[in-house]
């Protein structure tokens, strides 16, 4: 069978015929600011790193397992499938040099910057054996003539190849057609042109220290070359951080008037600012998690409260596209059929909240003296917990209801 299926691959493969423009522009386009923006140029960025590894680390920090759940009556009844090799492939080793944290981590960095993260999958007999991450750049997607998808790879050694759909796993971000995302750094590219653009006037205005700009005077006029050597000498002892402060020293009755900073220097440096918040919407970051912001937020001013906001808003959503991703790609139909799927634990990062929960599920089972609207093999349900004899019938209110101390009336 798996000498038939390795024929039937190849034969797949040579008559799938690769597009002449299949390769797309890796430098990246021209902004209104001038400046050039590709993933790799935006990452200089400070606001885009911080964004971009916050949400790496978090996608990659959760725990993550592989599930069974073999009821048929909607009970939840899951167990961790220690026993099928994809486990130990996404909880530990994905591939011979990475962990389960770093590849994760790679794949939600290259999603995040690139909008596609791939990894092709080295499967034998027994399933899943490798997921070995692909370089975006270096990976295209394309349509081929039977109308299935296939993924055109050029390794960093070794003739370019052409890769089955089901032999890539593939991480979409927002947006695009059905081959693949589009970059989220050049769809907001004039954005983040603006920010590189207002870093590099920042830097060129303290690399010239005190002397921004001014005037020198002269009572005559100055020859071509006398011209020339001044200038020089005094770039060369006044202007920088290094000659910030000192005296100078004029001759012939010249005098030096200094010009002080335009408006529109000022307010470029202004726009810095402003760029922080326009950076972190691109990838729905409350700028208060990367450092920056007031006391105040419109989540709120407990931890707690942007913690939640943050997990709902934006982290949950990417949770449930790898999740389902890894369902689509890594699981056979036989897995599918016997009540695999994996999941993200997402409370991991609740733990700070476990009170207002806590509070939340008591009311929901009915234990704030009022009728709840869940059992508790349902609440067990949304923790990740199995199924358990004995909790399906609803709480009564009464039996929350506090004991009369000993001795009281």
């Amino acid at each position: 069978m798996a000498i038939f299926n390795n024929l039937r691959r190849s034969e797949r493969r040579s008559v799938s015929v690769v597009p002449k423009e299949v390769w797309r522009s890796l430098l990246g386009g021209g902004t209104a600011s001038g400046m050039t923006v590709t993933a790799d140029l935006a990452m200089k960025l400070s606001t885009a790193y911080a964004c971009v590894s916050h949400l790496a680390d978090s996608i990659a920090m959760l725990p993550l397992n592989l599930y069974q759940d073999a009821s048929d009556d909607g009970r939840k009844n899951a167990e961790q499938a220690r026993n099928n090799p994809l486990y130990h492939i996404v909880k530990h080793r994905p591939n011979r040099w990475q962990t389960s944290f770093e590849w994760r981590r790679m794949m939600a960095g290259h999603m995040l910057l690139r909008g596609n993260g791939y990894s092709r999958i080295i499967s034998q007999q027994r399933g899943v054996d490798e997921l070995i991450p692909m370089h975006p750049d270096r990976t295209i997607p394309f349509m081929g003539e039977d109308g299935d998808i296939y993924y055109h790879y050029q390794p960093l050694r070794g003739p370019a190849l052409t890769l089955l759909r089901e032999e890539v796993h593939h991480w979409r971000a927002f947006g695009g057609d059905l081959l693949a995302a589009p970059s989220p750094v050049q769809l907001h590219a004039e954005t983040i042109g603006l920010s590189l653009a207002a870093l590099e006037h920042g830097a060129r205005v303290f690399k010239n220290g005190a002397i921004s700009t001014g005037l020198l005077k002269h009572p005559k006029t100055l020859s071509d070359p006398a011209f020339n050597r001044l200038r020089a000498s005094f770039e060369e002892k006044y202007v920088g951080l290094a000659n910030h402060h000192k005296p100078l020293l004029l001759e012939e009755g010249m005098s030096f008037e200094k010009l002080s900073m335009s408006a529109d220097e000022v307010q470029m440096l202004q726009t810095r600012v402003h760029q922080v918040s326009e950076v972190c919407s691109i990838w729905r970051m409350n700028p208060l998690l990367i450092g920056h912001g007031d006391k105040t937020s419109t989540w709120g001013t407990g931890v707690e409260q942007i913690t939640i906001g943050h997990l709902t808003f934006t982290v949950s959503p990417l949770l449930r596209m790898i999740e389902q991703a890894m369902q689509r790609d890594l699981l056979s139909e036989r897995d599918l059929n016997t009540g695999h799927y994996l999941r993200f634990t997402d409370n991991a990062l609740l733990r700070v909240d476990m009170k207002t929960k806590a509070e939340y599920y008591k009311a929901a089972i009915g234990g704030n003296n009022g009728p709840g609207w869940m059992d508790r093999n349902e609440v067990r349900g949304l923790e990740d917990l199995n199924w358990r004899e004995g909790l399906d019938e609803f709480v009564d209110p009464a039996a929350y209801k506090s004991q009369p101390k000993e001795g009281g009336a």
